[in-house]
């Protein structure tokens, strides 16, 4: 089990470094072309490398269409839910810039995760809010009011 943890922990902190990286890049399309035609320019990319890898991946056998077209609305939601998203990083970056914004996007996710960790939503192991995760919270809020720019 142990194991497990310190494998995610790992690829999480690769993830975290991945979109630190991302939203530098999505900041710089975003102020040239503006937030939502930043997210939909880079969804289509993306959209367009995913065909030619499901298409591999299909021709392998590894894609189970039934399960597909089983989980297809959350899929969709996951979908607007990520073009907003990026929408919504393309156009914070230039405005506040590298570090407070991911800062921010990391509060944000923090806060939703421990209400959805709290729920048990989508299946998950409930783990209760406790003193704890209050204080790291408020910690992290103050981290965030700490280095914002005092002009």
């Amino acid at each position: 089990m142990q194991e497990g943890i310190s494998l995610g922990l790992i690829s999480a902190l690769c993830a975290g470094i991945i979109f630190a990286v991302v939203s530098v890049i999505e900041g710089f399309i975003g102020r040239n072309v503006g937030a939502v035609n930043a997210s939909l320019l880079e969804h289509s990319i993306s959209g367009v490398i995913a065909v030619i890898l499901i298409a591999a991946v299909a021709v392998r056998g590894n894609i189970n269409w039934e399960v597909a077209k089983s989980i297809f609305p959350q899929m969709v939601m996951g979908s607007v839910l990520v073009l907003v998203g990026v929408a919504a990083i393309a156009y914070a970056i230039p405005r506040t810039g590298v570090a407070i914004g991911n800062f921010a996007i990391v509060l944000a996710q923090i806060v939703v995760a421990v209400i959805i960790d709290s729920v048990g939503l989508g299946g998950y192991e409930r783990i209760p809010i406790t003193i704890p995760r209050i204080i790291g919270l408020t910690l992290m809020a103050l981290g965030l009011f700490v280095i914002l720019p005092r002009n």
